[in-house]
């Protein structure tokens, strides 16, 4: 089975910087889009802040169908030029390719699979526990010369690959060794003997394959450790001794000699320990140093590293009692398993969802980095590449990463998982904005360090600072609060808001009795100040606009409109259950032209907001209110509140807007259904009585074609906006519906369940945030054209539900279906489709 290449080539696209591997699955994504059109893929593209180098040299997103969580991998080295990865779960045994997320070889063979250095060569025992060598671009066999005589696979428990350039194995079964040398392309026998008296349990080559390492456990046979479709035994003893030897393969002679006597009380969960847990015990890094498991039960990991240059090879080192001093036993950490590299530079262990690294140099072994990890990696899978100081491990998400373990030269720690935002522990962001302006997606954001506040513009592909400009001393006092940025499309400036409250009562005028002893000062403190600044030159403060407004709370949603027909700034403002406040300004000198203040009143999604007219919805009470917004003053029209519906008759009101004329029908219960007249043909809205729901059909002489249907949870109220030959139906979710443009074209052209978040649209296309995710439609086909993955989209637009207004979610969609999406004015993003070059919609 092939993995899923659409998958693993966007997320490449969503978390990777744009390097190499960034570019190559771009080219990926060209190459399956000219052979299937259909397939959707697009670029997240964040600024220098956001978008940076993770840990991770290259992630790769497994199979749906791996069996299992119990999966075990092995990488080949990346200083090859092909970087693969073999993974064995409880039914196969694959190759994946890092750079192509191709599937490069595949058996039915579940054995633990091993991979060589330079990625060419994958090893797998059988059905006859026999071990099969094979190359993977030639899919051929390589076969097993003993005696002049050639044999497809080579009987043996089990064999690890050196990481030398000359590829070698080591294998063992019962008490013998052997070494294994490639030359032209058959395993040919270098050497073979019997390092101990007993079966040996494991081998592995060590410091770069100069040594030969060997295990064995005296009075017990050898037991499998790694395949997955068995469960490794337990051993029923609770002491056991574990003799350790060191090879030198040039010239071929014993350097070393260690032995260890361990004893573990079993556990009521855990039992005796396996065989895998016995070997566990011990981590060999040099003839000074080991590192050793004294734990006192099966759940207890407690690693010390002991010094042996006082050692014997002669004695045994017992762990059943205390250690004794002249070994220097120093604690290392509570580990649950530790890896060492094939260079002995570093140690890798695994601490519940931490990964810890260890450095080891001049005969010391110190902590050197710590990687947090957001889901449980899979046991057996978190292994060192061949010959490498790169590790690679699987998570619950069945995502493999490849990380280097030196630190990276930005010396900035991060979790490997979620690597698409950088945390900074100097900065904090206060708000950012994005727009499209002249055709360029523009982010400003608003940053904090050090009690002094910033603004920043961020412009270009991928995004890169432009300019920085501080906010002036009496901005940043302690006494301002909620710092907010904005840009609007059409108009090249950055607007800058904020408020501060004040106890002087002599602020607003008239106010000097004893009511005002609360609203006075917090009118006075709500004095929203908006700056705005030039693109090119943020620093220049064009000019400054005041207000003061009676209100008890500081507003806690904002958004800015900027009407080009007359150059004014509409701000709107409001808080959670408080208020609303809508403030026009002239653009040309910051005049206030109008405000407008509704107690009692919470803006918490704004439904329809044109350059004259405003639709705000208020979730706490179902309230819609309607605005009008002139040259030089605010009207409110009307607020609607949703009227129960009948058992057979519709609940709803209608706004009508013509030009600069608008009637509004508060219209609490009709007959069964309403009528929109558009040339030569209607849309008919109707209660379906049987399935206790409202349905929308389009009418053409005697076709009536199903484009809607809306459920009794979002039915009760539906609210309709007629302009000219654009209607818009919204529930009270509230939700979008419904939409006819240019009195022509249907959204949807057939019923979806789907229920929409935010909206946005332009001449061509409509993008909807719903419940399944981000998706554009096209208007004149009627039809869904792009998918953007759920999975990645929502992770960046998940809510805080600490703050206020915490769902509010802002698109905008430009001509060449790019998308910015913005989530409560503190997180923006930047979503290219990627088209082929000929392609256009």
């Amino acid at each position: 089975m092939h993995i899923d290449r659409t998958d693993v080539i966007q997320f490449v696209l969503n978390h990777a910087n744009q390097g190499a591997n960034y570019q190559q699955a771009l080219q990926a994504a060209y190459e399956r889009k000219r052979e299937d059109n259909n397939l959707h893929y697009y670029q997240l593209i964040g600024r220098d802040r956001h978008r940076f180098n993770p840990d991770w040299l290259q992630c790769l997103l497994l199979s749906s169908a791996l069996q299992g969580m119990s999966i075990h991998l092995r990488c080949s080295n990346p200083s090859h030029t092909k970087i693969r990865v073999a993974l064995s779960d409880e039914k196969n045994t694959r190759v994946f390719d890092f750079n192509t997320f191709m599937e490069k070889f595949k058996t039915e063979f579940t054995s633990p699979g091993k991979i060589s250095p330079d990625g060419q060569i994958v090893a797998f025992m059988d059905s006859n526990y026999s071990w099969q060598a094979w190359h993977i671009d030639k899919k051929s066999n390589i076969k097993f010369v003993l005696n002049e005589k050639a044999i497809v696979s080579h009987r043996c428990s089990e064999l690890e690959f050196s990481s030398t350039q000359q590829i070698t194995i080591v294998c063992w079964k019962n008490q013998s060794v052997e070494v294994w040398i490639l030359v032209n392309d058959e395993f040919h026998l270098e050497r073979k003997w019997k390092p101990h008296g007993y079966d040996i349990q494991f081998c592995h080559f060590h410091d770069n394959g100069k040594y030969v390492i060997t295990y064995c456990i005296p009075g017990q046979s050898f037991k499998p450790l790694n395949n997955p479709r068995y469960i490794c035994p337990t051993v029923t003893k609770a002491a056991w001794d574990i003799e350790l030897k060191v090879w030198d393969l040039e010239p071929f002679k014993q350097t070393y000699r260690l032995e260890f006597s361990f004893l573990r009380r079993k556990t009521r969960d855990h039992g005796w320990p396996t065989t895998a847990y016995q070997l566990q015990c011990i981590k060999y890094i040099s003839k000074e140093l080991v590192v050793v498991d004294t734990g006192k039960t099966i759940d207890d990991h407690c690693y010390h590293i002991l010094n042996l240059s006082k050692h014997t090879c002669k004695q045994t080192i017992s762990l059943k009692k205390k250690l004794p001093q002249h070994y220097q036993p120093r604690p290392l950490a509570e580990l649950v398993d530790l890896h060492v590299s094939a260079d002995n530079r570093y140690l890798l262990g695994i601490q519940y969802r931490e990964i810890l690294l260890y450095s080891h140099k001049d005969n010391t072994i110190s902590s050197y980095r710590k990687f947090k990890l957001d889901v449980d990696p899979i046991r057996n899978s978190i292994q060192f590449v061949c010959g490498g100081t790169e590790f690679v491990y699987a998570d619950a998400n069945k995502k493999v990463y490849l990380i280097t373990a030196e630190e990276p030269a930005s010396n900035v720690p991060c979790s490997p998982v979620k690597c698409q935002t950088k945390q900074l522990t100097e900065s904090t962001l206060l708000s950012e904005s994005c727009a499209i302006i002249n055709y360029t997606a523009v982010f400003s954001s608003l940053m904090q360090r050090n009690r002094r506040i910033f603004l920043e513009i961020y412009k270009g592909e991928p995004y890169q600072l432009k300019c920085r400009a501080e906010l002036t001393a009496h901005q940043n006092s302690k006494t301002y609060k909620n710092f907010r940025c904005f840009l609007c499309e059409d108009w090249l400036y950055v607007v800058v808001s904020y408020e501060r409250r004040c106890e002087n009562k002599t602020c607003i005028p008239n106010v000097d009795k004893p009511h005002a002893h609360f609203y006075v000062t917090a009118s006075k403190l709500n004095k929203p100040i908006l700056e705005t600044k030039h693109l090119d030159n943020i620093n220049e403060i064009i000019w400054t606009a005041k207000v003061c407004m009676l209100v008890k709370e500081l507003p806690s949603l904002a958004r800015c409109k900027y009407r080009i027909s007359d150059n004014k700034l509409v701000m709107i403002q409001s808080s959670l259950s408080k208020f609303m406040f809508i403030w026009l300004i002239d653009c040309c000198e910051g005049e206030t032209r109008a405000t407008y203040l509704l107690n009692d009143y919470a803006a918490s999604n704004i439904l329809y907001f044109t350059d004259r007219f405003l639709v705000a919805f208020a979730s706490l009470d179902s309230t819609l209110t309607v605005w009008k917004i002139g040259q030089s003053s605010i009207v409110l029209i009307d607020k609607v509140i949703k009227y129960p519906c009948h058992d057979n008759k519709l609940s709803f009101g209608k706004l009508n807007i013509n030009d600069l004329e608008y009637s509004m029908n508060c219209i609490r219960l009709s007959t069964r259904s309403h009528n929109e007249h558009f040339g030569s043909w209607h849309l008919e809205i109707k209660r379906n009585e049987d399935e206790n729901c409202i349905e929308a059909y389009r009418v053409q002489n005697c076709d009536r074609q199903l484009i809607q249907v809306i459920h009794q949870k979002y039915a009760q109220f539906l609210f309709l906006i007629r302009n000219g030959f654009e209607f818009s139906v919204f529930d009270t979710g509230p939700s979008l519906v419904l939409k006819i443009f240019y009195g022509q074209f249907c959204y949807p052209n057939k019923p979806t369940s789907h229920r929409s978040i935010a909206w946005s649209h332009n001449e061509r296309f409509l993008v909807i945030y719903g419940t399944d995710g981000l998706n554009l439609y096209d208007i004149r086909q009627e039809t869904w054209c792009y998918t953007f993955d759920t999975k990645y989209i929502r992770q960046f637009c998940q809510s805080d539900k600490n703050l206020p207004n915490h769902g509010y979610i802002f698109l905008k969609l430009n001509d060449k279906q790019q998308i910015l999406m913005c989530h409560q004015s503190r997180h923006c993003y930047y979503i290219k489709p990627i088209h082929l070059p000929h392609f256009r919609f």
